[in-house]
């Protein structure tokens, strides 16, 4: 596991002068200081300069035992860090216990932005714990119990969920780029504003989840199920709905340009009615067009039509294969 440092490059450097050296080098930049500002002084007469010296020095002492005491602060935090990590490596070697201690350093780390990155805490019991803003790209929460745990604007790009139980979680604002969340029970949980392009949904409960205005480009929700689901001004584009479950699910402006709904379950008419479509591969038996919403959706998402190579009618979507559920 990576540990990183606690340090900021101006409190490395501070840690690493004696005390003996830091207290010289402060105390005799605040008196030249001193002697430089002083109006009119005589530099040819020791006594001038000895005054002007000795009225600084309380000054110079408080000066000094400021920087002492930021010092000792950095030490301390530092101590505080290195505890944090030894909890969690403690919990990892003996998995069913210590997982308040370790619980509560990942929320102190997360708190002073120390980066979790790569981070191993596989079938985890992290129920309700508040992460919120925690840099955890790349790190391997498969099978962890985080039900209602607090992710909101957190970084878990390219992470391994698979398996995970994030029903209730608060996911907000967080970053799922590229994240494998092959199976994960999502059910109820606020994923408002999150980014979930080219993540891995498939076969995942997003059942009565909150995923309005949230960036789903390129995702694989195939098998997944969404009934219930808010997605309101979601961004679906190119995404795979092969075999998903979208009955009741509220698609109300979302961008469904080239997205496939080929084998959707559940999926009406007038669900898309609401919907934006350009270049959508609709279920068979619908009667709307398609492309009706190409126009407005190339102003709005201009990117989008530089990933358009083929028409339509070019595309071809295999039927949803039921031996892919439960791999990650």
């Amino acid at each position: 596991m990576e540990h990183h440092s606690p340090f900021t490059s101006s409190e490395h450097r501070i840690s690493q002068l004696s005390t003996g050296k830091l207290v010289s080098i402060t105390a005799g930049v605040l008196l030249a200081i001193a002697l430089w500002v002083e109006p009119g002084l005589n530099w040819r007469s020791p006594r001038a300069i000895a005054r002007v010296l000795f009225e600084s020095l309380d000054t110079v002492a408080i000066a000094v035992a400021v920087l002492l005491y930021a010092r000792h602060g950095t030490d301390r935090k530092a101590q505080k860090h290195w505890e944090a990590w030894q909890a969690i490596d403690q919990a990892a070697a003996t998995p069913l216990t210590l997982h308040y201690s370790r619980n509560q350093a990942l929320q102190l780390l997360a708190e002073d932005d120390i980066s979790l990155a790569g981070i191993r805490l596989p079938e985890a019991e992290l129920a309700g714990v508040s992460l919120e803003g925690a840099y955890l790209s790349g790190a391997n929460l498969s099978g962890a119990n985080l039900r209602e745990v607090s992710f909101q604007q957190a970084n878990l790009s390219s992470a391994n969920l698979s398996g995970a139980n994030l029903s209730d979680a608060n996911l907000t604002k967080a970053s799922f780029s590229g994240a494998n969340l092959n199976g994960a029970n999502l059910s109820h949980a606020d994923m408002g504003d999150a980014k979930l392009n080219h993540a891995n949904l498939s076969f995942a409960n997003l059942h009565s989840a909150r995923l309005s205005e949230a960036n789903l480009n390129h995702a694989n929700l195939s098998e997944a199920t969404l009934n219930d689901a808010r997605l309101i001004g979601t961004d679906l584009s190119f995404a795979n709905l092969s075999g998903a479950d979208l009955t009741n699910t509220n698609l109300s402006f979302t961008n469904l340009c080239r997205t496939n709904l080929q084998w959707a379950k559940g999926v009406t008419q007038e669900q898309l009615e609401k919907a934006k479509l350009c270049q959508t591969v609709l279920p068979d038996g619908m009667s709307l067009d398609c492309d009706r919403d190409c126009k407005e959706l190339k102003h709005r998402y201009p990117w989008i039509f530089e990933e358009l190579p083929e028409p339509k009618d070019k595309l071809i979507f295999p039927a949803p294969s039921l031996e892919l559920k439960g791999k990650s």
